[in-house]
């Protein structure tokens, strides 16, 4: 996994627009329709339930309920397609996810409208964490607003590296020195006045710090 996948990370509203674009193309490219036309029958996701726990790498059995003529399911970094009734699929987990994993189904109609689902969050549990590191390295923060995202990488018994820098993932962070630094949940260092610091990411038993340096 590269840094320059770590930092690019979108949030699920953003990959839902997106992937809301491409099945827009997906399901009707070039249809004309009217503006004033109806959104297609909208699919639901009957199972599994939320909370569902999962292993990276597993295939997870999704069903989905509509009158849409063909369904498109969609994770982070995995899809899945059905053009019949009933719709079932056997969606691959990616094997360097790790905690929560929403999913969710567009359906197009005959006219290729499309219409999406609810979203369903899996958790996918990796096996136990063996070690841990800042990509980063240490930080120079040059300025009042200056700022920088903390990439935080994790490898598992299983042997796969992820990316565990969200704190959906257990990972928490603090700074050693009140008012040099601060640090967001989301491991966003903040600039706060000239000095030193230490930032600490811990996960579990595990953890792992880099030195801030804070100029004026």
């Amino acid at each position: 996994m590269q840094p320059s996948n770590i930092t690019a990370r979108r949030s699920l509203r953003l990959v839902i627009a997106a992937v809301s674009a491409a099945v827009l193309c997906w399901a009707s490219c070039g249809r004309k329709k009217s503006t004033s036309e109806p959104p297609g029958p909208v699919p639901v996701i009957v199972a599994p339930a939320t909370g569902t726990v999962v292993a990276p790498g597993a295939s997870v059995h999704v069903v989905v309920q509509t009158s849409s003529t063909r369904v498109l399911l969609v994770g982070r970094g995995t899809s899945a397609t059905d053009d019949a009734a009933p719709f079932e699929f056997d969606l691959l987990i990616p094997t360097d996810a790790v905690g929560p994993f929403p999913i969710q189904a567009f359906g197009a109609s005959a006219t290729g409208t499309i219409a999406g689902s609810n979203t369903v969050t899996l958790s996918v549990q990796p096996g136990s964490l063996q070690s841990m590191r800042i990509v980063s390295g240490d930080i120079v923060l040059k300025g009042p607003g200056d700022t920088e995202s903390l990439a935080v990488l994790g490898t598992y018994s299983d042997g796969v590296t992820r990316d565990i820098t969200a704190a959906s993932t257990g990972t928490t962070y603090y700074a050693s020195s009140g008012g040099v630094v601060s640090v967001s949940p989301a491991g966003v260092v903040t600039w706060g006045s000239p000095g030193t610091a230490t930032v600490v990411a811990r996960n579990g038993r595990h953890q792992v710090a880099v030195r801030v340096t804070v100029q004026p």
